[in-house]
């Protein structure tokens, strides 16, 4: 619920301030991203329990029972049965824990499935490219890594296996033009696509990206 209120309220805030520069959403989004995680950390760290013997555990599990049937009983007797119901209902949750655990490990396996997937495509992305571009391209392409202060070694390679220009990989950074856009475009408009490209390298967004996948993976409910 907490994730589902963080995100209610960034979709919030970014509908009322679409005035606001991409960057600051930008970080906004990022920012919420991580908070969710932080709160999971911190959710472990404030419920977690340590029990030294199992049996403190059982009569610990039949005290509780015993009170929350005793609860249960008294409130029947009064106005308030609904509600301690409720009570008795979350104080009993435990119980579907292995059936709760099980649906989220399936569900992990599949989107860790479709994550490979995407990787080995990735993959066959950098197989399948040619490296041959024009010196003059790549003259323009560095400058351009100059006035972004860009120390990285970044390769343009062109692929017939892509439409748009992408970025892959964040160490040996790869930017894939789609075969035939330098020959079909303006100079000016391919150095703006390629400048782009290269504002996601300086901005990590590969990594980011990655650790998206990630973490979408493991809280995909």
């Amino acid at each position: 619920w907490q994730g589902f209120l963080i995100a209610f309220i960034l979709g919030l805030v970014l509908k009322l301030l679409k005035q606001i520069s991409s960057t600051i959403r930008y970080y906004l989004a990022l920012s919420s991203l991580f908070m969710i995680i932080g709160l999971s950390v911190f959710n472990f760290v404030a419920h977690y329990e340590r029990t030294e013997n199992p049996e403190t555990i059982i009569n610990n599990e039949s005290i509780k029972t015993t009170k929350d049937n005793s609860l249960s009983i008294t409130s029947n007797n009064t106005n308030q049965s609904y509600k301690e119901s409720i009570k008795l209902f979350f104080s009993n949750i435990d119980h579907y824990f292995p059936v709760l655990i099980n649906i989220w490990l399936f569900g992990i396996l599949v989107f860790l499935i479709k994550l490979s997937i995407g990787l080995l495509f990735i993959q066959r992305l950098k197989v399948n490219t040619s490296p041959f571009i024009d010196n003059l391209w790549i003259k323009r392409f560095k400058s351009i890594e100059k006035v972004l202060s860009l120390d990285k070694k970044i390769n343009y390679l062109e692929s017939t296996l892509v439409k748009i220009p992408m970025v892959l990989g964040y160490f040996k950074p790869v930017i894939l033009i789609p075969a035939g856009m330098l020959a079909g475009l303006p100079v000016n408009q391919v150095e703006a696509i390629i400048a782009h490209e290269l504002a996601h390298i300086k901005r990590h967004d590969y990594l980011i990206n990655i650790l998206q996948s990630i973490i979408e993976t493991i809280f995909f409910f």
